[in-house]
């Protein structure tokens, strides 16, 4: 694959990524203001939707269909990836699955404790609108820094060698982000909350 071919294919990647979550995203805030979901279904239907794609995911029936692997440009991509990571490849795939299968426990873990079947009340007010869009941004900015990342270190690689302990690595980079946001996202409810 030349290199004016991959650029092209990678911009059509971060479209396509990009394009996938603001739609996810759109989908449930749009739950959330529009309707009287429960806080308990809201956590169960994404737990499901989780546990669903890590399962497809780890037992390999998913034929790379959440990555995309139904859009012609994505397909050209992940062979591409698969070729040149090699065994690395099929152990970041499987890795990503158990991931979204803890994930789903954690989803799964809130709606337990949700149980009380309160539901999300969240006004269209200036105060919730800028803590949403917020999130947003954070999550766009670490799965775009994320797959960067990940494209960058694919694209430079001469062989299947230079990903050894890939997988381990970007595991510790991902929790270190998950820990990070966490913390921000929590002195941000502290905040939001505390005066009322």
């Amino acid at each position: 694959m030349d290199k004016k071919e991959l650029k092209t294919l990678r911009m059509k990647q971060l479209l396509f990524v990009n394009g996938t979550l603001l739609l996810w995203f759109t989908f449930f805030f749009g739950l959330i203001f529009m309707f009287d979901v429960s806080t308990r279904i809201f956590f169960i239907v994404i737990a499901v939707i989780l546990a669903v794609d890590g399962l497809f995911t780890i037992t390999g029936k998913k034929k790379v269909a959440g990555m995309g692997g139904w859009v012609p440009s994505m397909k050209k991509i992940i062979a591409y990836e698969r070729e040149k990571m090699g065994d690395e490849w099929r152990k970041s795939s499987k890795n990503n699955g158990i991931w979204s299968i803890v994930l789903s426990g954690l989803m799964l873990f809130q709606a337990w404790m949700a149980r009380s079947g309160d539901t999300f009340s969240f006004a269209l007010d200036r105060t919730n609108i800028i803590f949403f869009s917020s999130l947003v941004l954070v999550l766009l900015l670490v799965i775009n820094g994320t797959t960067l990342y990940h494209n960058w270190k694919v694209d430079r690689s001469d062989s299947q060698e230079d990903f050894k302990g890939y997988t381990k690595k970007m595991n510790l980079i991902g929790i270190g982000i998950g820990v990070l946001v966490g913390y921000v996202l929590i002195i941000v409810i502290i905040n939001l909350v505390a005066p009322l």
